[in-house]
């Protein structure tokens, strides 16, 4: 009885330890399981400063959703990439009519915040007192499809420069 009872507890563990592995697998580079999951690009950036890396305890992809986070070395800055795929939002309509000059007059929006950097177009807010850059975009040849993909990247602590450097080198 006690021979079966240590045989049953470690299968158990085993089962356990190798569920913990698989899943470990799929976290430990969420880019390539995102990639392979989800039927849209995932865009990563080719440049950051200097002393930026990958948090790897902080990035995710789970639920078609992928969260990246980029830190200095100091943990001062930080540069966050989102990536949702069924999530449409009001920004990406609004996208559609900046880019297509289409616009309702009635409606008062800002048309300040839409842009172009590089080859995405979105909506670019700043909350300066917290040294923080949002932008929510599209690929620019995304417009014609009216997809309901999301992207977002974040910076906090780097100069308006700096932010859009990063993101016009954002590539598949």
């Amino acid at each position: 009885m006690k021979r079966t009872f240590t045989l049953f507890l470690t299968s158990i563990m085993t089962i356990f330890i190798i569920a913990g592995c698989s899943a470990g697998a799929t976290t430990a580079d969420p880019v390539s399981h995102a990639k392979s999951q989800l039927d849209i690009p995932v865009f990563t950036p080719t440049y950051l400063p200097e002393g930026f890396t990958l948090n790897a305890s902080d990035s995710y992809f789970i639920n078609g959703s992928l969260f990246l986070s980029y830190q200095s070395e100091d943990g001062e800055k930080a540069v966050d990439i989102y990536v949702d795929h069924n999530n449409v939002r009001d920004v990406n309509e609004h996208i559609y009519k900046y880019i297509n000059d289409d616009f309702d007059e009635e409606l008062e929006i800002n048309l300040e915040p839409y842009q172009k950097i590089g080859t995405f177009v979105g909506k670019l807010t700043r909350k300066d007192k917290f040294l923080v850059l949002n932008f929510q975009f599209i690929p620019e040849r995304f417009v014609e499809e009216e997809t309901t993909a999301h992207y977002v990247i974040k910076s906090k602590g780097l100069s308006e420069q700096q932010f859009k450097q990063i993101i016009s080198t954002l590539s598949e």
